[in-house]
Formats: structure tokens, C-alpha cells, sequence
């Protein structure tokens, strides 16, 4: 064996010892970014205890709490002193004030779909999400017809008025949708806004059954609205085209037929992004 071939062996040794050890601490970092990512989500819950946290993850309690002081040190977490407990840190209010850059993977995702339906129909095209009580435009295609919809770029209205409302609401978990009405306190914005609570569950109910929802004058006197889900997603999502009534009346059929594909085109480009699949 030669003086060259010895060292060859002996580099290729060492570069397969360092490719193995970068390896091994590439997938350590990925394996503590994913226990970081569920433990947040857990906190979310009322998961608040190291050892339920431990347990939920099925990780020991001393990798838990290494993981917690690093988010605790950036902020995304808070220990109480005094009870132990923990809870999500200041920086994820921070991170999560703004709507349109939180989610704008969807608004990107459902651009495109926008525009071809406000090109089919020229009517206005919006996309909305709830933020507590309130419903909020995340993208909006502004329509070419010379009487139209002009949203603002962030416009918020109760989350009980309109179509997109109430898909919104429709796509809510039963539990957590009796707890947000039971918190709202239902006033007239339109000339036809649903008052009651009860009133509204029934109009949920029937929304569910037929996968859309549609308005008029429930915001604005002579506005109408027709509202489809946009699913898998990580949150409810509604897409909607809005216009007068007069014309939306005439052009319904068509206009809810194009949504309802332009819904589950959107629905399957978020799935291959976030992995989920509504049923």
C-alpha cells in the first residue's frame, strides 16, 4: 500500500465521520424545530405543564425543558414563577398582528382563481378569514364593472353579516362556534342582517348542508353576496364574489357553479402545501 493510498483511506474515513456527524446534528436540529412547532401548538391548548408536555410529545422531561428555555429566551414562550406553568410568550402576538402577511401563503395560493372568476364575471372578488368577532379581507380583485364593490385593503365587519360571514362561521367547530356567539352582540348593519343567535344557527345549518351561502342587503343596501369554503387550511377561509343585487340575482347559478371549482382548485394547492385534507 502506498503513502498516497493510506491518506486517501484516511481522508475518505474522516469526511464520512464528518458527513455522519453533520447528519446526525442536522437531524437533531430538525427533530427540536418539530418538538418546538408542537409545543407551541400544545400551549395553544391549555397544555401548560412540563410533565403534560413531556407526556404529549413522548419526550423526556429534561429535552422539554431545554426546548422551552430556548423559546422562552426568544420570547415565544412565558413560565408563571410561581405555578410552573407556561404559556405562549409576547413575540407570538407580535408575529401574528398583522393578518395579511400571517397568511398570505393563501392569498398567493388563491390569486390567480380570483382573478379568472372576477375576469368571468366582472364583479368584485374577495378572500375573507375571521379574527375573533370580526371577519377581515385578506385579498381582494376589484371588479371592472362601472357600479361595483370597492373594498378597503383590510376591511373588517361583524362576522354574523353577509355570505362570507357565515361561511366562516359554518366551517367553525361546533364547541368554539356556540362560544364566540355567545360573546357577540348582534346589531343591524344592512337592511336584512340576521339578529338572533338563533336565527343564525338555523341559516348555518343549511348552509352547511348545501356548501355555500349567499345575501342580499345583509352589509349594504342592494349588495348581494355569494360565499363558498375554501378548505385545508389551518383556519376557516371564505371566498367570495360580491355585487349588486340586481346583477348577482341573474348571474347566480353560473356565478356559484365557477366558485365551487375555483374553491376546490384553491383547497388542493393548500393541501399540497400544509398537508391536510378535509373531509
Amino acid at each position: 500500500m502506498t503513502l498516497d493510498s493510506v491518506f486517501f483511506n484516511v481522508t475518505s474515513v474522516s469526511l464520512l465521520q464528518t458527513k455522519t456527524i453533520s447528519t446526525v446534528a442536522n437531524s437533531y436540529e430538525i427533530n427540536s424545530i418539530s418538538r418546538a412547532a408542537e409545543i407551541l401548538k400544545f400551549l395553544s391548548l391549555g397544555v401548560d405543564k412540563l410533565t403534560d408536555l413531556s407526556r404529549r410529545l413522548e419526550v423526556n422531561k429534561a429535552t422539554v425543558h431545554r426546548i422551552m428555555k430556548t423559546l422562552e429566551a426568544k420570547g415565544l414562550v412565558s413560565q408563571d414563577p410561581a405555578t410552573r406553568r407556561y404559556y405562549l410568550g409576547p413575540r407570538i402576538q407580535s408575529l401574528a398582528e398583522n393578518p395579511l402577511m400571517v397568511h398570505k401563503i393563501v392569498s398567493q395560493l388563491s390569486l390567480p382563481e380570483m382573478e379568472r372568476l372576477s375576469d368571468c364575471f366582472g364583479e368584485t372578488v374577495v378572500l375573507q378569514i375571521r379574527r375573533g368577532g370580526q371577519r377581515i379581507i385578506l385579498e381582494k380583485v376589484v371588479g371592472s364593472q362601472s357600479i361595483r364593490y370597492f373594498p378597503d385593503s383590510v376591511e373588517t365587519t361583524p362576522v354574523y353579516a353577509g355570505a362570507g360571514a357565515k361561511v366562516l362561521l359554518a366551517e367553525m367547530e361546533q364547541p368554539e362556534l356556540m362560544r364566540l356567539l355567545d360573546r357577540l352582540e348582534f346589531t343591524k348593519i344592512g337592511p336584512n342582517t340576521t339578529i338572533g343567535k338563533n336565527k343564525l344557527i338555523a341559516d348555518l345549518e343549511t348552509i352547511r348542508s348545501q356548501g355555500y351561502a349567499s345575501s342580499i342587503g345583509e352589509t349594504i343596501e342592494g349588495g348581494a353576496g355569494i360565499a363558498v369554503p375554501v378548505r385545508n387550511y389551518s383556519c376557516p377561509v371564505a371566498l367570495v364574489i360580491v355585487g349588486p343585487e340586481t346583477r348577482m340575482i341573474v348571474n347566480r347559478a353560473d356565478i356559484l357553479e365557477e366558485m365551487l371549482k375555483s374553491a376546490a382548485i384553491i383547497s388542493e394547492k393548500i393541501s399540497t402545501i400544509t398537508g391536510i385534507q378535509s373531509l
